[in-house]
This record gives structure tokens, C-alpha cells and sequence, in this order.
């Protein structure tokens, strides 16, 4: 891995963990969403302070370089990412759906009380 690819892993992993933080401070961010993000950062700053460790996974795993390899696991892992998204909406959906099921319901309850009182 070059020297210009490692300070550039370093400082995009700086600035994704202090821009994590800095939305999770502003609430912007709920903390359960930002650890995803902050051990990623982390897990890039280790890689980038210390490449002989990817050069190390990515020969044993195949890869022709150490940048594929930290491509590919960044796709695995933003995949996960909206993986686990997708899942929050369904279930965010899923209430939705029974909260209109409820508001008709209790909407029509009484539409028939005050038939009933006319």
C-alpha cells in the first residue's frame, strides 16, 4: 500500500469517527445507528496505521493488492449497513400500517357514536 493511499485512509477514518460523533452530539444521529460507523473508522485507522496487516489478509485471501481487499470489505460492510436499515424501516413500516389501522378503526367507532346520538 503507498504512502499517499495510507494518509488518505487515515484522514477519510478521522473524518468519518469525528463526523459521527459531532452528529450523535447535535442528535442528529442515534448512537445505536453511529457505532457502525465509528468502528468502521476505527477498524481504517488501525488498517491505515498499520498496512502490514491488510497486505497480510488480502495475500492470504487472494487479492492482488491491498486496496481491493479494503474496497471489498467496505462494500460487505456498507451492505450490512443497509441491511440493517432496511430491516429498522420494515419494522417502522409495519407500525405505520397498524397505527392507520387503529386511527380508522377508532375513527370509525365514532362516526357510529354519534350516529348513535343523533
Amino acid at each position: 500500500m503507498t504512502m499517499t493511499l495510507q494518509c488518505v485512509f487515515l484522514i477519510v477514518s478521522v473524518l468519518t469517527f469525528v463526523f459521527a460523533v459531532y452528529k450523535v452530539r447535535k442528535s442528529q444521529l442515534q448512537i445505536i445507528d453511529a457505532i457502525a460507523w465509528l468502528i468502521g473508522a476505527m477498524f481504517l485507522i488501525i488498517l491505515s496505521l498499520f498496512p502490514d496487516i491488510v497486505l497480510w489478509i488480502a495475500k492470504q485471501l487472494g487479492f492482488y493488492s491491498a486496496s481491493n481487499f479494503i474496497l471489498t470489505m467496505f462494500i460487505f460492510f456498507l451492505l450490512i449497513i443497509v441491511f440493517m436499515q432496511n430491516i429498522k424501516l420494515s419494522m417502522l413500516n409495519e407500525k405505520v400500517k397498524n397505527l392507520n389501522h387503529e386511527m380508522a378503526l377508532k375513527e370509525y367507532q365514532n362516526l357510529e357514536k354519534d350516529k348513535k346520538e343523533e
